[in-house]
């Protein structure tokens, strides 16, 4: 992702934090507009919920437990 980023030349607007300690996730997100969990595999993305309740829209991949959030429609929507 990260050689990605920089091939597509937005390497200077994306931030992959990759593992962090629950105190640092909240600080984290209040400096972010979008929350991008693209896993290929994950039980359920609590950093998702996270996010949302930090009133940041996010983008997953299904991968897991987040196929269930479809339920908040309000946050999350099937891709078209």
């Amino acid at each position: 992702m990260d050689l990605l980023s920089r091939k597509l030349n937005i390497n200077k607007r994306v931030n992959f934090t990759g593992y962090q300690k629950k105190p640092a996730v909240a600080e984290i997100l209040s400096h972010h507009h979008v929350l991008v969990l693209s896993s290929e595999v994950e039980t359920f993305g609590v950093v998702l919920v996270e996010a949302m309740t930090a009133g940041l829209p996010v983008i997953a991949t299904r991968c897991g437990g987040q196929n269930q959030l479809y339920l908040l429609k309000r946050y999350v929507s099937e891709a078209q």
